[in-house]
């Protein structure tokens, strides 16, 4: 076949052909006419042998029947590899491999249709089409492909050698372990294009994740019980967790994602709603445990609130993660060894981000006293300072201000009015 040189001829060791068929048909009278070929033959185990980084494939079955213009073979294989060495660290091993595969000439080049393809292999099922044009040119490949997987992490080796180092050891412990219920594949353009950097082509993976167990990096506690949509678009990749738990804690809708494989740059967004003191125990357990995991040291909260957290993590240097979220506290209890009694009814929110803590609205009762504090972070030298301070009223013409009632009554005679305790 014209354009196919490079793949050498069918591969040695086990292949068997039998029930050889062929015809040729010429016109004696007519030399310079092409003659007439047919073929046909049934096939187990045959393949093709590659050289440099031309792809390969071994453990072709199935009835073969050609000409010298196109040809078909039905494919009813098992134990089949395709090796991909310009694109794919390790053979792509499938156990079952069917289709309908049909080929033409088309001026100088051939091109190659698989229909009704079906193959299981790295516990996975794939169905659809793939389309090879081969020519003089760069071939050209064309794949639509439904997908299901009960298990999401042996697919790890099918990662393009071509993305960043860091970005597929990202991948590599993104995905601990989860079902993808469906999922779909589409390639279209020059596979020397491939991953299409330049728009020439195209390349989008989808995989419907559920349940499953993600990590977002290094040191963070996973997320279980995942509910997610992976979409790896060109260069870029994103997840749409829709559910799941971080230290038992349930999540909201969650996003991550990376914009650019060039520079990958992972951007999670995403909340929670439960108890409090989790919250706090799941900073303490994350790499923002240097910090602000101080928090669950400090305090001992009862109740339930509403956490919002932003992540900018540089794969390729993590001691540059940017952060910033949110602790919204609705009517909770705060206990500390520092206070003699609890904080209660504790409403408002406290931020905190590389640039340290702050709050908004936050407020509560100590004493039977009406509270509001207020945090802040500011920089003194090279070091960050955070500030807490408390303003509360005091009644001094009354006996059951809880502030006053700390005064003798001799002080208390001498007072009169109101004021500001801060």
């Amino acid at each position: 076949m014209a354009g196919v040189e490079g793949w050498g001829a069918l591969a040695s060791g086990s292949d068997e052909v039998w029930d050889l068929l062929s015809e040729i048909e010429w016109m004696a009278d007519q030399p310079d006419t092409r003659a007439a070929v047919w073929l046909t033959t049934r096939l187990h185990g045959v393949g093709l042998v590659a050289q440099d980084q031309q792809p390969a494939v071994s453990g072709l079955s199935g009835v073969l029947s050609l000409t010298q213009d196109g040809g078909t073979l039905e494919l009813d294989s098992d134990n089949v590899a395709i090796e991909l060495p310009a694109t794919l660290e390790q053979p792509v091993q499938l156990d079952q491999l069917t289709s309908s595969v049909h080929w033409r000439r088309e001026g100088s080049a051939w091109r190659i249709r698989l229909t009704d393809l079906a193959a299981a292999g790295h516990a996975a099922r794939a169905n659809g089409s793939v389309e090879v044009v081969l020519g003089e040119q760069a071939p050209q490949l064309d794949v639509e492909l439904a997908l299901a997987s009960e298990d999401a992490t042996a697919l790890k080796p099918l990662v393009p050698r071509q993305w960043h180092p860091n970005l597929r050891a990202w991948l590599d412990q993104a995905v601990v372990d989860g079902r993808v219920g469906s999922g779909r594949l589409r390639i279209a353009g020059a596979v020397d294009q491939f991953p299409f950097r330049n728009g020439d082509g195209s390349f989008r993976l989808e995989l419907n994740i559920n349940p499953g167990t993600l990590s977002i990096g290094k040191g963070w506690p996973t997320i279980d019980d995942a509910v997610a949509q992976l979409i790896i678009d060109g260069e870029s990749l994103s997840v749409e967790a829709v559910s799941g738990r971080m230290l038992g804690v349930a999540l909201t809708p969650a996003t991550v994602i990376i914009e650019d494989f060039r520079e990958p740059v992972l951007d999670v967004d995403g909340g929670a709603n439960g108890s409090v003191d989790r919250m706090l125990s799941f900073l303490s357990a994350s790499p923002l445990a240097s910090r602000v995991g101080y928090l669950d040291k400090l305090l001992e909260p009862r109740g339930f609130g509403h956490l919002d957290l932003s992540l900018d993590i540089p794969l390729k240097n993590n001691n540059a993660t940017r952060f910033a979220g949110t602790v919204t506290l609705t009517g909770i209890e705060l206990q500390s060894q520092q206070m003699p009694e609890p904080f209660r009814d504790v409403q408002g929110s406290i931020s905190f981000s590389n640039d340290g803590l702050g709050s908004t609205g936050l407020k509560g009762v100590f004493r039977e006293a009406p509270v509001r504090v207020t945090l802040s972070t500011e920089r003194l030298d090279d070091r960050q300072v955070t500030r807490l301070a408390l303003e509360s009223p005091v009644r001094f013409d009354t006996d059951n201000d809880p502030w006053a009632r700390m005064l003798t009554g001799a002080m208390r005679a001498r007072l009169g009015g109101h004021a500001t305790l801060s």
